[in-house]
């Protein structure tokens, strides 16, 4: 599983494509579910915001990689509880 935040984004919803197209299993993470449910069924919605505790370690659960990581702090976070993220 792969984790695109911002997955609605101009980046990020490239991002999106290319790894649907690859096949890999894709999660997006939004502040607001709308938005993403253009991607249908074939992206798993995860809905939150950076700026809350709670949404790091709901949003990563079975998460692999992370794509388009734009805030240090959950970069961390994910090096610290994401085996080979920072490898």
């Amino acid at each position: 599983m792969i984790l695109v935040i911002g997955a609605t984004g101009n980046v990020g919803a490239e991002l999106v494509k290319y790894l649907l197209n690859e096949d890999a299993q894709v999660r997006g993470l939004e502040r607001e579910q709308q938005k993403a449910l253009q991607f249908g069924e074939k992206v798993e919605v995860a809905v939150g915001d950076l700026d809350k505790p709670e949404t790091p370690p709901a949003a990563t659960r079975s998460v692999e990689r992370v794509g388009e990581v734009k805030r240090r702090t959950f970069q961390a976070w994910c090096c610290e509880h994401i085996n080979d993220f920072c490898s």
